[in-house]
This record gives structure tokens, sequence and C-alpha cells, in this order.
């Protein structure tokens, strides 16, 4: 008797007519009715979880089993396919063999972007020496007119130096002998 108000209890839930496809009224009177909807159930429980667990990036996928690690071990959470596939492949990647092909291979790949980045600066430099073989002469041509320029600028506050002093020297030498031949002109003037 309490048996059929629980089918009839649940065949009233919501909006749910007893004739409908899927309702309850379809498997009230079957004895592995009860079974039948707990495994169904935990099917659909394992299924969700393994979804959930796909759309997971890898790191967060990690995470997870680490939280859940006592759990899986011992068999209390639903764990799929997918989450023993990469149980299996984080057990092998320990493994002493994939350490050392981690390495050569991490190693290989290192050369491999050394050389693209090599060729990269090179592709640069080409296109740089080919896009200035116009230009590039006029470019020279002034920075070696301006490397003559600073040479000239440099031997002008050189020689400025040094042709003061001449001046000087040659003005005191002027203004000796100008005195000289100004007292002889006097001399010979006073002495007519």
């Amino acid at each position: 008797h309490a048996q059929k108000n629980a089918g009839t209890d649940l065949n009233h839930v919501g909006n749910v007519k007893p004739d409908d496809p899927g309702s309850f009224q379809d498997i009230r009177g079957q004895k592995q009715s009860w079974l039948t909807i707990l495994a169904i159930a935990g099917f659909a429980h394992c299924l969700k979880e393994e979804m959930n667990f796909g759309k997971l990036s890898c790191r967060q996928k990690n995470r997870h089993i680490d939280r859940h690690s006592k759990d899986i071990a011992a068999k209390t959470i639903c764990c799929g396919t997918l989450m023993r596939q990469t149980i299996e492949i984080r057990e092998k990647l320990t493994l002493p063999a994939a350490v050392n092909g981690f390495a050569l291979l991490s190693c290989m790949l290192a050369k491999k972007v050394h050389v693209t980045q090599r060729r990269n600066h090179a592709k640069v430099m080409a296109f740089c020496l080919t896009s200035w073989s116009t230009s590039g002469v006029l470019f020279t041509t002034m920075k070696r007119m301006a490397r003559g320029i600073r040479l000239v600028q440099r031997s002008w506050r050189e020689w400025r130096v040094k042709l003061r002093k001449m001046l000087n020297q040659v003005t005191s030498r002027w203004v000796a002998l100008e005195r000289q031949v100004i007292v002889r002109e006097l001399r010979e003037a006073s002495n007519k």
C-alpha cells in the first residue's frame, strides 16, 4: 500500500501527467524499477562529472585530481575514463625514462627555437641591407661628410689656440719693431 502511494505521489510531481512517456507511471508496477532508476541516475551523474572534467584545462584537471586523490583511491568519487587516463598519464610522466626524455625534448625544442630566432634576425638584417642599398649610399656619404666636418672643427679648435699665441708673439715683436723705428725717426728728426 505504501508502495502504491509512493508511486502515485511521484506521478503527480510538477505538471507530469500519468500517461506521458517517461513518467513514473510507466515503471510503477515493476519490482526492479528503483534499481533501474538508481543505475540511470548514477550513470547520468558519472556522465555529468566526466563532461565537467573534460571541460577543464590541463592545470585545472591536475588540481582536481590532487584535491580528490584520496577519494579517487578509495573509489568514493565517480572516476570516468578521462580521469583514469589523466591519472595514468601523470603516473607515466614521473617515470625516470619520461623525465630524461623530456629533458632531451626540451633541449631539442630550445635549440629549434634558438635557430628560428637567429633566422628571423638574419631575415631582418637581410631586409635592412636590401632596403638600404639605394639610400644607404647617401646615408654613408653624409656620415663621411659629418666625420670630415668634425675633423675640421677639432683641428680648427687646436689651431685657433696656436694661431692666437703666434698672433700675440708677432704683435709684441711688431710693437717692439715699430717703437724702434719711431724712436729712430724721432732722433733723426730732432738731429736735423
